[in-house]
C-alpha cells in the first residue's frame, strides 16, 4: 500500500500553474539552486573572492542596465500614446465644436483614442512585467557584489499622527507605484473616451449633441440630467478613489517563479531542416 504526502496549497498552487505552461520545452521551471549555480552566486554571501566573479558581475550589470532601460522606455512609450490620445481629443473636440457638428467623424476619433487608450493600458503593464523581472534579477544578484542594496528601503520614519506636520499629511514622500498611478489614470481615461463616444453616437441619432438630453428623454428633465451627471462623474470617483488607496508600492518580500526559456535552432530542437540544394542521385555504371 502506497501513501502520499498531503500538499501544502503553495505547492499545490505551484504545481497547477506548472501544468498550465506549454507542454513543450519552451519554459523549465528552475530553483534557487540552479539559479545560482548558472550565474555563479557563491552560497556564502561573504565570500569576496567568490563575490568577484566575472560572470556574476557582468550578469548584475547587465540587469541594471535592462531595468534603467525598461524605466526609460516606460516612459517614452506613455509618451509615444500620449501624443495620439490628445490628437485624437483635439479632433473629437474639433468635430463636435464646429458650426455644424460632424457626429461620424467625432464617433470615428473616440475609436481611435478608445483604441489608443486600450494598447497604452496594455503596454503599462507589459513595461510592469518586464522591469519587475529585472529587479529580482538584480535582487537576486546583487548580494555577493554589493550587498542587498535594493532590498534595503532606506525611509523617513513615520511620525505619530498627532504630531504630523503639513509635509507629512499633503506633500511629503510617500510609498506609492508610479506604474500603477499610471495604470489607473489609462482606466479613468479610457471610460472618458467610452463616455465620449456615446455621446457621438446620440448626435448622430438626434443630429444635434447639444440638445440630446431633451430629445433622448422621455422622464423628466431635471432627473435625466442629474443621472447623466452623475453617470459621467463616477469614473472620475472610481478613479480618486483608487488613486487614494489602490496605488500603494509593494514593501513585502519578493518571491518571483523562476523559469528558464529554451532557445534553441530547430534541427537541435528535433525539427529536421530542409536544405536547399538538391542532390542528384549517384549515376549507375554500364
Amino acid at each position: 500500500m502506497s501513501s502520499s504526502t498531503p500538499q501544502s496549497s503553495e505547492e499545490q498552487g505551484a504545481s497547477g500553474r506548472a501544468q498550465r505552461r506549454p507542454s513543450d520545452d519552451a519554459l523549465q521551471r528552475i530553483d534557487l539552486a540552479e539559479y545560482r549555480e548558472r550565474f555563479g552566486i557563491p552560497a556564502d554571501p561573504n565570500d569576496e573572492g567568490a563575490g568577484a566573479h566575472l560572470r556574476l558581475e557582468e550578469a548584475l550589470t547587465q540587469a541594471r542596465d535592462a531595468r534603467k532601460f525598461e524605466i526609460d522606455m516606460y516612459w517614452k512609450r506613455a509618451a509615444y500614446f500620449w501624443a495620439f490620445i490628445a490628437a485624437a481629443f483635439v479632433g473629437y473636440a474639433s468635430f463636435m465644436n464646429a458650426k455644424a457638428p460632424q457626429a461620424f467623424p467625432a464617433f470615428l476619433m473616440s475609436l481611435i483614442g478608445l483604441v489608443f487608450t486600450y494598447a497604452w493600458y496594455w503596454v503599462n503593464r507589459g513595461s510592469k512585467f518586464w522591469q519587475e523581472n529585472w529587479e529580482n534579477h538584480v535582487e537576486l544578484l546583487e548580494d555577493a557584489i554589493t550587498g542587498p542594496l535594493f532590498k534595503v528601503i532606506a525611509e523617513r520614519p513615520d511620525a505619530d499622527w498627532r504630531h504630523r506636520t503639513f509635509d507629512d499629511w499633503c506633500i511629503g514622500p510617500r510609498a506609492v507605484s508610479v506604474s500603477k498611478i499610471n495604470g489607473v489614470v489609462s482606466m479613468f481615461v479610457l471610460m472618458v473616451w467610452l463616455e465620449l463616444a456615446a455621446v457621438a453616437v446620440a448626435a448622430v441619432w438626434t443630429k444635434d449633441w447639444h440638445a440630446w438630453f431633451n430629445v433622448l428623454s422621455p422622464i423628466d428633465q431635471t432627473r435625466w440630467r442629474i443621472s447623466a451627471l452623475i453617470a459621467m462623474g463616477l469614473p472620475a470617483l472610481a478613479a480618486m478613489a483608487l488613486l487614494r488607496f489602490g496605488v500603494k508600492s509593494h514593501r513585502k518580500g519578493h518571491h518571483p517563479e523562476l523559469w528558464l526559456r529554451s532557445t534553441q535552432p530547430k534541427s537541435v530542437a528535433g525539427v529536421a531542416e530542409t536544405s536547399d540544394v538538391q542532390t542528384a542521385p549517384p549515376e549507375v555504371e554500364q
